[in-house]
């Protein structure tokens, strides 16, 4: 059973069909293509005796080229007179197809059906691409063209990478003339069609506009009211998701991620405010600050005296990295079964 979309393509290649057809029609009978055909005509005549007079010039003279060199020159000559009608021949169809629009040259007298009339002249097209200025251009290639260079350099052998093309410019955008009288399930098809063949690579992550307005609300929220336990019981959404859509809106609205201290930074501005006096640090700290002097362990100190204590911590896997190896490691056990 056919498809609707089966069923579109069939009345878009019927509409084709006819369209060609009538268009070739009316060529083949106006004067100029008549005249054309002509000219076409007469060349075939002498391109045909070119050949008939070179097959004789074949049969009489080859078994004697050898012994005979005026025969040689009478040969080259015949031969010479077939390719320059040959080509003169080609060039005149060449020449009158660009003419007349067509995709191959069709006789005035010879009998063309529905379905061959595409194979003689192309149907008008519902969309027109307009390829942007040269230094507009781009090339989707030269990435993959130093990638085969670079490999050429040090391996010495390297595939050919497969080609893309577009006639979109620098910025993406891409310029269609669109025929607005042309059926919309054609226009519709070719639209799809070109869009496939000349987009850019495409996105890595999904834009879904749902998120996008969550996100963009989330972020709101927050810089009215910088405080994301109060933007989730305002949003009814946990804790952690409130975070990272927050995140998500700042990418949206500015472009990047927010700033923040990294923690080195966060480390030498906890540390400018507990004092350089290397002896009174303890005290002084313990003297104004209510959280570390009524501290019981040390999960109860305060963040910044923390952060004080751990400044030379060093993760295991770290001292492991950087610990040198000992002699007795680096020495090759013996062999004591003997």
């Amino acid at each position: 059973m056919a498809t609707s979309k089966d069923r579109v393509f069939q009345q878009a290649r019927t509409r084709i069909q006819v369209e060609c057809f009538l268009k070739l029609f009316r060529l083949r009978k106006t004067t100029e293509y008549l005249e054309a055909s002509e000219k076409i005509r007469a060349l075939e005549v002498r391109r045909d005796e070119a050949d008939s007079l070179l097959g004789e010039a074949k049969s009489v003279y080859i078994p004697f080229l050898n012994k005979r060199p005026d025969l040689q020159t009478k040969y080259r000559l015949a031969e010479k007179r077939a390719n320059e009608a040959e080509k003169s021949l080609s060039d005149e169809i060449e020449k009158t197809c660009l003419r007349f629009g067509l995709i191959q040259w069709c006789p005035p007298e010879a009998h063309v059906t529905i379905e061959d009339a595409p194979c003689f002249i192309q149907p008008s097209r519902p969309i027109v691409l307009v390829e942007p200025p040269r230094d507009r251009r781009i090339d989707l290639n030269a990435e993959a063209d130093r990638e085969m260079r670079r490999k050429l350099e040090q391996d010495g052998t390297a595939e050919e990478p497969p080609r893309r093309h577009t006639m979109a410019d620098k910025e993406g955008w891409l310029t269609l003339k669109i025929q607005t009288r042309a059926p919309l399930p054609e226009l519709e098809a070719a639209l799809r069609i070109i869009l496939r063949q000349n987009r850019f690579d495409p996105p890595k992550t999904r834009n879904r506009p749902d998120k996008n307005a969550l996100a963009l609300q989330t972020f709101a929220c927050y810089t009215e009211t910088p405080d994301f336990y109060s933007v989730s019981k305002a949003l009814h959404r946990r804790l952690r998701v409130v975070k990272c859509e927050y995140i998500r809106g700042h990418v949206l609205v500015y472009g990047q991620k927010p700033a923040r201290l990294s923690k080195q930074d966060e480390l030498s501005d906890i540390l400018s405010n507990i004092g350089d006096d290397q002896a009174g640090k303890y005290q002084s700290h313990l003297s104004s600050c209510s959280r570390c002097n009524n501290a019981k362990n040390a999960d109860q100190f305060c963040k910044k005296w923390a952060a004080y204590v751990n400044q030379d911590y060093v993760p295991l896997s770290e001292q492991i990295r950087r610990r040198p190896l000992d002699r007795q490691s680096r020495e090759v056990p013996k062999d004591r079964s003997n």
